[in-house]
């Protein structure tokens, strides 16, 4: 029985989409043990008492909203922000190595986590697997989050600790295809040997065919947009291209936003000064996407950057259409024309595909979506996947 364990300095709690594939394989020892992986899990959970209700508003949250607002216009905030996020990830290593467990593999899916593991770890014996939820660009969320952080010192030192990482690592993994080969292109002088990918994949629900309540209403398009309410996933764009159709284009939308962020206070203002917001809507942060997305007949993002979304893993579950941008691992979920629509981030490209809805059958690309869920997102695919990955390592 080879022994992993799973360190993750969030919680699994958290709506994130990487702390949401983390809680699947706390659900899912049983299958690593019949495969012979004694799978344990250590996470920042073991800290708090309860879970966060991510949907209640509390004043200490919209303070936290309101700060996290001004970050991105200061290079002493975003490095403030950014090391005070570090403590808890170099707290989570100081418990698990105190609890001195012998272990054959110890599994990542951060790159500070595993470099404060990498650091202190007195076993070198131990094999490092580290998996990166990026488009193969380390920092490239970073980036687009914080645009002051290239011109600091604190950036220099990111740039030491992936190095540090990606050199003593035994295996480094990637969500996507294409962020593996991105990898590639930006580290031509890297081990590939030592490069593998696994698409994210999430459990099997009954796909779900339009909610009859939504399906009565005399609006023909029933469209959802999950995810953070960020400047990296481009919600704006969504706004800026509804608003370009005439009225009686409008009228056959409905748009909803699930998710919370910086960006929501001022989208809202956006949509109520266009006009617009009997058709496009907020809902905040739910619990429960997959619920929300039952009442739907399409599903889009429209991200800046992404690895691989796992909201767009449950739109294509529940056998949506998906329409979505040309970035990070998307162009491996979407068939352009088949499943869904593949654009660029920009209004004007969304606003010309929103004319030309009427001449596609959504059911039938649903369909698509759904098989393609079956074929290359399950959760069954992504357990075999690291399956391989931890046996190759003994």
């Amino acid at each position: 029985m080879i022994k992993v364990d799973l360190v993750f300095s969030a919680r699994l709690s958290s709506p994130n989409g990487d702390s949401r594939v983390v809680r699947t394989f706390l659900e899912s020892t049983a299958f690593f043990r019949n495969n012979g992986i004694d799978l344990s899990i250590t996470s920042s959970d073991l800290f708090h008492k309860k879970n966060i209700d991510q949907s209640k508003k509390t004043i200490k949250k919209t303070i936290k909203n309101y700060i996290k607002k001004l970050i991105p216009y200061s290079s002493y905030l975003t490095v403030r922000f950014l090391k005070s996020a570090e403590k808890n990830k170099e707290n989570i290593i100081d418990y698990y190595l105190s609890q001195k467990k012998e272990t054959d593999i110890v599994f990542f899916h951060e790159l500070s986590t595993c470099y404060y593991y990498l650091k202190k770890r007195k076993n070198i014996k131990t094999k490092v697997v580290l998996v990166i939820h990026s488009n193969g660009d380390t920092f490239k969320m970073l980036h687009i989050y914080y645009p002051k952080l290239i011109k600091t010192k604190y950036y220099k030192y990111l740039l030491n600790v992936e190095k540090e990482v990606i050199d003593n690592v035994d295996k480094l993994g990637f969500v996507a295809q294409s962020a593996k080969e991105h990898f590639i292109e930006l580290k031509r002088t890297y081990n590939n040997e030592k490069l593998f990918y696994v698409y994210n994949g999430i459990g099997n629900k009954p796909k779900s065919k339009i909610n009859k309540q939504f399906a009565k209403q005399p609006v023909k398009y029933v469209f959802y947009c999950a995810g953070s309410i960020t400047k990296r996933k481009g919600q704006e764009i969504i706004i800026k291209a509804f608003q370009k159709l005439t009225e009686q284009q409008k009228a056959q939308f409905n748009i909803t936003f699930l998710g919370d962020g910086a960006e929501k206070v001022r989208l809202e203002n956006l949509v109520k000064q266009y006009k617009i917001d009997k058709y496009i809507f907020f809902e905040g942060f739910v619990n429960d996407v997959t619920e929300y997305l039952k009442k739907s007949n399409g599903f889009i993002l429209t991200s800046y950057d992404e690895g691989l979304p796992v909201s767009i893993i449950e739109a294509l579950r529940l056998g949506l259409p998906i329409i979505s941008t040309k970035v990070g691992g998307i162009p491996e979920m979407i068939e352009d024309g088949k499943n869904g629509f593949i654009i660029e981030p920009n209004a004007d490209q969304l606003c010309n595909l929103f004319n030309t809805l009427h001449n596609f059958n959504l059911s039938e690309m649903g369909d698509y979506s759904f098989k393609i869920y079956q074929e290359k997102f399950t959760q069954e695919a992504m357990f075999q996947g690291y399956l391989k990955i931890f046996l190759s390592l003994y």
